[in-house]
């Protein structure tokens, strides 16, 4: 049975229209819909062999439709018919067939014509229907074929590579494949952890916010609570660490020429080494450009510096230094995991105390350290390499036993205009005017606290535990929702797919996403999709204020 969709705002018209059909051709199934919205959904789910497709319709007419039927990969082949209820004229009918359409009718509609446009759609799609089947077919053979040979290729290749390997050549490698898979496993443990992490530590800090400023500031409770504030801070700065390594932390990567962003460094991080050690910059000339978030660079550099000032004894000396390089495939060969190609080498060299072996096989590893227990987590290293792996980068490290070391990074050429260096701003937290914001969060605890934050700024607040209740929640509210704050990960509906509903019907509804990871659902890899407002748990009272003065006041 052929399946017809027929998407029209008019119950009546959809009524008439579904009876002629099935007068016209009786062994077809007719589905209805009575908005556009409605019938893209029902396109998805039912994939008709045609749509009967209305123009004139409230909210998202026709040609809309039609244009999102077409750019959708599993849509785009089902024939569209436009019916319409006022006079054609040559603009109207190059604008129906400008968005996609296969036909375009004028109401009344004669009935032949009608079944004869149908039957003739029909009959078209099923002939490509069987086209693209056999094309696929084909195609699916010579790619099978195709990557038979390369797999055979690759095979003699490597037993090429083999033989001219010596034996602790290959055990190298292996050590380095298994030191690889290894930190995959701990990564994935780490994200998983982190998530609830957060969470908890949301309700710790915004709890302590809350009563820290209703206690006596010289009394005993208001010293325990900058205490706990204290400490739940230490923990998330513990928790970005393990999300940094486990490629989970969320970042919006610019285009950055890195010699400028070091260079802006400079003084911080000579605050943070201390006057007795030289720090030593050696910018490489004409150097290509980084696609990185800068928060990014700030905290690699600031770790390897770091640790470069624990492996130093009184007065020594650290050197950051660029260069543009070319890996090739020889390089690439001796160093596992390493792909050949053009990249920006940034290296940070010590004069330290160096490490031994040992201490090279475990750098990367989670809470690793050579420090003493109250001296630091094991998590710097461990975040650095994670920062560099989700942009694509590789590190090596060069040491030996009293000759320091050389941490070098490598991270991919982009090809694009650098974007200019931002600075914070030092503005002060400003109250809100009354306005109303939804707040969408599974976690009790989590919603309560963030309800008594933004009533406390002067905010409406509007609350919901589950995301198949917002819409209703909306639609009963008098007055207008100004800004949607949700979490992303959620039971039964995520934070993204509840705000695009919502954002069907009220398309100006501004949107601000929250999670302690965020997967995959609004980031890929990490990498926030464009236009994306985004804020990690745990956050402050202020970063929440910030945040949401800035999305409200956008244009």
């Amino acid at each position: 049975m052929q399946k017809i969709l027929i998407i029209d705002d008019k119950k009546d018209n959809l009524i008439v229209a579904s009876a002629l059909l099935k007068n016209l051709i009786p062994d077809c199934i007719t589905i209805t819909a009575q908005s556009g919205i409605e019938g893209l959904n029902k396109a998805k789910t039912e994939l008709p062999d045609t749509i009967l497709l209305d123009i004139k319709m409230p909210g998202m007419d026709g040609y809309e439709v039609c244009k999102k039927l077409k750019r959708d990969e599993t849509l785009k082949h089902i024939p569209v018919i436009m019916v319409s209820a006022i006079k054609i004229g040559g603009k109207d009918l190059i604008k129906g067939l400008e968005t996609g359409a296969d036909a375009y009718l004028a109401k009344p509609i004669d009935e032949y014509v009608l079944a004869a446009q149908i039957k003739t759609a029909l009959r078209i799609k099923k002939a490509e229907d069987h086209l693209r089947k056999q094309k696929e077919t084909l195609e699916n053979m010579v790619l099978k074929r195709t990557d038979e040979l390369m797999q055979t290729n690759l095979k003699l290749q490597r037993e090429i590579d083999e033989h001219s390997l010596t034996e602790d050549k290959r055990e190298q490698l292996q050590a380095q494949l298994v030191q690889a898979q290894k930190m995959e496993s701990i990564g994935r443990l780490a994200g998983g952890v982190a998530h609830d992490f957060n969470n908890a530590l949301s309700v710790i800090m915004g709890t302590a916010e809350l009563v820290i400023n209703d206690v006596d500031p010289d009394g005993q409770l208001r010293e325990d609570l900058d205490d706990i504030l204290m400490a739940a801070k230490r923990a998330a700065d513990i928790t970005r660490q393990l999300l940094a390594f486990a490629r989970k932390q969320t970042i919006s990567p610019e285009v950055l020429d890195l010699n400028e962003n070091i260079q802006s460094l400079l003084k911080m991080l000579r605050r943070l080494i201390g006057e007795d050690i030289d720090l030593a910059w050696l910018p490489g000339a004409n150097l290509w450009s980084v696609n990185i978030d800068p928060s990014q660079i700030d905290q690699v550099l600031a770790n390897l510096c770091v640790n470069a000032q624990d492996a130093i004894e009184g007065v020594g000396k650290i050197t950051i230094e660029t260069r543009n390089l070319t890996l090739d495939k020889d390089y690439c060969i001796d160093h596992a995991c390493f792909i050949p190609g053009e990249y920006i080498q940034l290296s940070v060299t010590d004069s330290g105390c160096g490490m031994n072996k040992k201490t090279l096989d475990n750098i990367f590893e989670p809470f690793f350290t050579t420090k003493d227990v109250d001296k630091g987590t094991g998590l710097g290293m461990a975040m650095v390499y994670g920062i560099i792996r989700q942009n694509n980068g590789f590190i090596n490290v060069d040491s030996e036993p009293g000759k320091g070391a050389t941490i070098k990074i490598y991270l991919p050429r982009h090809e694009s205009t650098v974007a200019e260096i931002h600075k914070g701003s030092t503005k002060e937290i400003q109250s809100g005017q009354g306005e109303t914001i939804l707040v969408v969060e599974d976690d009790p605890s989590i919603l309560n606290i963030m309800q008594t934050i933004l009533k406390g700024l002067n905010y409406t607040v509007l609350t919901s535990n589950a995301p198949e209740k917002t819409m209703s929640i909306v639609k009963k509210y008098a007055g207008t929702v100004h800004l949607l704050i949700t979490d992303v990960i959620m039971p039964k509906m995520n934070g993204h797919d509840m705000a695009e509903l919502l954002r069907s019907t009220y398309p100006d509804l501004k949107c601000i996403f929250m999670s302690g990871y965020t997967a995959d659902v609004i980031a890929h890899h990490g990498v926030l999709d464009k236009g994306i407002r985004f804020i990690q748990k745990p956050f402050s009272r202020r970063e929440l204020a910030e945040i949401i003065r800035k999305v409200l006041d956008e244009n």
